[in-house]
């Protein structure tokens, strides 16, 4: 047999270069748009600690060990998209292979009154995120805006999940606008309580 090749392309994808994000934040941080970044693990913003997020970035989250962000009693988060530039949690597959339950989602843990105990008292979250709420309903888990979450949510035991979002007695004195849960596990969105008022939500 006579055998050709005339024209051959060769496509190969590298592998992003992540800045990696593991553990408990010990001091305020503020991650840059022009860098990817990798959720390893539970990824712990604790009280006193604000973690910042350029409109533009966009942040993954592991399958081993599985990435999450925990927003702690008195941590607070900054993330603020924009319509055009809005920021994005998603897996760290590849495009075409992602799906639900990828990695773990976001949870915010406010000071709140809340809804899975006695009123007024704390309570321990589901995806074994320890404890929340309070008597506080102004409390404060900073802002988030134009932020798209893909492909998030994990399941511990029946009844008991992370989910693409998970809110868990925050409080008035937090934003939350313009959020878009995308092909998540469990729930796109769940409540325990808490004050907050939310505009402007996509699950699907």
């Amino acid at each position: 047999y006579d055998f050709n090749i005339t024209d051959l392309q060769v496509e190969i994808v590298y592998p992003k270069p992540y800045n990696i994000l593991t553990g408990t934040l010990s001091s305020n941080t503020t991650l840059s748009a022009t860098s990817d970044y990798l959720l390893s693990g539970t990824v712990i913003v604790p009280s006193g600690v604000t973690l910042t997020i350029p409109a533009g970035t966009r942040i993954y989250g592991a399958t081993s060990p599985a990435g999450a962000l925990l927003i702690k009693q008195g941590g607070k988060i900054d993330a603020q998209g924009t319509a055009t530039n809005p920021i994005v949690f998603s897996s760290e597959k590849s495009t075409g292979s992602r799906s639900a339950g990828d990695w773990q989602g976001i949870i915010l843990q406010g000071n709140g009154i809340q809804t899975f105990g006695g009123y007024g008292t704390t309570a321990v979250g589901e995806g074994d995120v320890g404890n929340f709420g309070g008597t506080n309903d102004a409390d404060s888990s900073g802002t988030m805006k134009y932020v798209r979450i893909e492909f998030a949510g994990a399941p511990f035991s029946p009844g008991n999940e992370r989910n693409c979002l998970s809110l868990q007695g925050i409080g008035s004195g937090t934003t939350l606008q313009y959020i878009q849960c995308h092909r998540g596990y469990d729930d796109g969105l769940e409540w325990w309580g808490g004050a907050v008022n939310m505009k402007y939500l996509v699950a699907r």
